[in-house]
């Protein structure tokens, strides 16, 4: 049975999936998204002969369980951004990792490739005898318990010192050398991989995160006139191939990607190489907050003149930042989740110089934007973020969609709700 924290862990991945994650392509599953009625449960079956479930998503994760061809196994609605290549049969796979549950309560990951997902009528008619059977248990059983993997995500106290002394071990790194990164991975590893206290990873997280920073910064002032020819490379696929020469690689190896500022080639996160790393170290929180700052950071996305994705893009967004600053307020990167949050609301409810919100001729409200107002408002109209943007649709419809001083007071009330 779940405890009360892990059932909030669950259902915010739940959350995190519907908002802002692609919908599952429909090329691997015949499950509809959630916008048409997707089951609030989702199940797989195996397809290998023999698949392992495992504590972490990397082939070096602990197995819990082996589970045989075409068992039926309940998806959580969380899967990696990155990718594990692997050689079985003789045929090459590279494939993400799907969090799942088997049917007596073990939760861990499997490799994607070796799963796939029911078809509607059989997803439908598995939820029907797994929610009896469910119910069954509950109405003889009086005592909550907690597996181990759940135990993992409950809180717990900081272990200060080990995070202070990787902290200590980082300030004696050269941060002028990009190779230093590898040295602050390693370390790492050998401090936190494998702990059970994913709160100490979370903070020793976050410690690596600002030495890793610094170490961008400082490389970026560094002349990249030889790789200027790369723009049209990172326009078409965000990232750069990165073997024009050692020093590319040599980058590369070390989590850095080149990216593109003002119309010019620029050292970037590679933020797909960092996460592999400390994805299946971390919390569920940080996991969550990983997924959405994936999303956008390198991607472009916007360029501080004019917004590059639909508005309603955006809008699933904001709801991710603003479920997670809501509802788990003791995250380490609160105040940095809700940085993002007041980031993407402001675009969303002004818009940005070259795609501004409201016509500049007209003064008349753009279709995207009130679309993507509507899908907040539509989506969670029980909900305080769906409840404002209700009232704020209401103002505008009474305002014949102009701005007006009515409809700025109601922008002002939301950003003081949800930013403030």
């Amino acid at each position: 049975m779940l405890t009360k924290l892990s059932k909030y862990l669950f259902w915010g991945i739940c959350f995190h999936i519907l908002s802002c994650s692609e919908d599952i392509s429909q090329s691997s599953t015949n499950v509809q998204t959630k916008e048409n009625n997707t089951p609030s449960r989702i199940f797989m079956r195996t397809k290998s002969i023999q698949l392992n479930i495992r504590q972490n998503p990397d082939l070096d994760g602990k197995i819990l369980k082996t589970l045989l061809a075409n068992s039926i196994i309940e998806y959580l609605n969380d899967s990696t951004f990155f990718t594990t290549q692997i050689t079985y049969n003789n045929q090459k796979y590279i494939s993400n990792w799907y969090k799942v549950k088997t049917k007596d309560q073990i939760e861990g990951w499997v490799y994607s490739a070796f799963a796939e997902f029911l078809s509607n009528e059989e997803n439908k008619k598995v939820v029907a005898e797994q929610e009896a059977l469910e119910h069954l248990e509950t109405s003889n059983s009086n005592v909550s318990e907690v597996n181990p993997i759940q135990q993992n995500n409950l809180p717990s106290q900081v272990n200060v010192s080990l995070v202070n002394q990787y902290k200590n071990i980082l300030n004696t790194l050269n941060k002028n050398d990009p190779k230093s990164i590898t040295l602050a991975i390693n370390k790492f590893t050998s401090l936190f991989s494998g702990i059970s206290n994913v709160q100490t990873c979370d903070a020793a997280y976050v410690i690596f995160d600002k030495y890793y920073k610094q170490v961008l910064d400082l490389n970026r002032t560094k002349n990249l006139n030889a790789y200027q020819h790369l723009i049209p490379e990172i326009q078409r696929y965000q990232k750069a191939t990165m073997q024009t020469n050692n020093y590319s690689k040599m980058l590369a190896l070390n989590g850095f990607n080149f990216s593109i500022k003002n119309n010019k080639v620029v050292l970037a996160e590679d933020v797909d190489y960092i996460y592999r790393i400390f994805y299946k170290e971390t919390s569920a929180q940080m996991r969550f907050y990983m997924d959405q700052y994936q999303l956008e950071e390198p991607n472009f996305w916007h360029d501080y003149h004019q917004l590059l994705i639909p508005p309603t893009k955006l809008a699933r967004w904001v709801l991710t930042w603003n479920y997670l600053v809501a509802t788990y307020p003791e995250f380490i990167w609160h105040s940095k989740a809700k940085k993002r949050l007041k980031e993407n609301l402001t675009i969303l409810l002004f818009g940005l110089n070259k795609t501004p919100a409201f016509n500049k001729a007209t003064n008349i409200l753009i279709p995207e934007y009130l679309n993507a107002y509507h899908y907040i408002g539509d989506k969670y109209p029980k909900s305080l973020i769906g409840r404002s943007f209700n009232e704020y649709l209401s103002v505008l419809e009474k305002s014949k969609w102009k701005n007006s001083i009515e409809v700025q007071q109601q922008q002002e009330k939301i950003m003081r709700t949800f930013t403030m």
